[in-house]
């Protein structure tokens, strides 16, 4: 009750009195998620300070960053990632933490799961993305992110081999239509100008040669990496 209502002061001395700190309630909730689920940044606080477990999730499957990240609650997320939480804790159905974010069009949380290395094309059950739903949903804000990170244009749903700009399109989102057209292969700055090592794409010897990534190619989702001699290559990100 402390921890959902937001009772600080009460969940710190009921804590110090040697409460069971994942203790779940008759709704399946630990202390937790309850914080997390109402935004109460100084309670999440003050039960990862007594050792909480950060990705126990509830009895439906949800894990405190997952519920942080549907709500919109910037600095719990913030808190929770602080202390490694699972950014790639999937919930029921195959959701993680950036499709909630992604789909309520919570783009600031979006960016920081994108910084803390969230895969940014994870599929979930119905081999939706957060690609998918951020266009569905004609954010934006979050589609400039993701596409930023490379996220892939094409998906197989709401139907085979289906685009991007068709989604939202069909969904009415012209400003999201017109940014798509405008920025085919938009690059992160987090991403742009930062050395990689190249191992495991060819015979030729690549191993320990070191690259630097230059460009985004997001129809085969590869990124752009020139070598020291001049020469360029197209790697995919999982290689760099």
């Amino acid at each position: 009750v402390a921890c959902h209502e937001g009772h600080a002061e009460v969940a710190a001395a009921l804590l110090a009195a040697n409460a069971e700190v994942d203790q779940v309630d008759s709704d399946g909730l630990t202390p937790l998620v309850l914080a997390c689920q109402e935004g109460h940044t100084e309670i999440v606080a003050t039960l990862l300070a007594a050792n909480a477990d950060v990705n126990l999730a509830d009895s439906d499957g949800d894990t405190p960053l997952f519920t942080a990240c549907w709500e919109g609650h910037v600095e719990v997320v913030a808190a929770l990632l602080a202390a490694n939480a699972d950014v790639e804790r999937a919930v029921a159905h195959g959701f993680m933490p950036l499709f909630a974010a992604s789909k309520l069009g919570h783009t600031e949380i979006v960016a920081m799961l994108l910084a803390a290395n969230a895969t940014v094309d994870p599929s979930n059950d119905n081999e939706q993305t957060p690609m998918v739903v951020a266009c569905c949903e004609g954010h934006l804000g979050v589609v400039q992110l993701l596409s930023s990170y490379g996220a892939r244009r094409t998906f197989p749903f709401p139907a085979p081999h289906d685009t991007a700009e068709h989604v939202v399109a069909a969904e009415g989102h012209a400003d999201v239509v017109a940014w798509l057209a405008a920025h085919p292969h938009p690059l992160h700055p987090s991403l742009k100008g930062r050395q990689v090592r190249l191992t495991g794409l060819t015979r030729a010897e690549l191993n320990g040669r070191v690259g630097t990534v230059v460009s985004l190619e997001h129809a085969s989702a590869r990124y752009g990496v020139s070598l020291g001699g001049g020469e360029t290559l197209s790697v995919k990100p999982s290689n760099v």
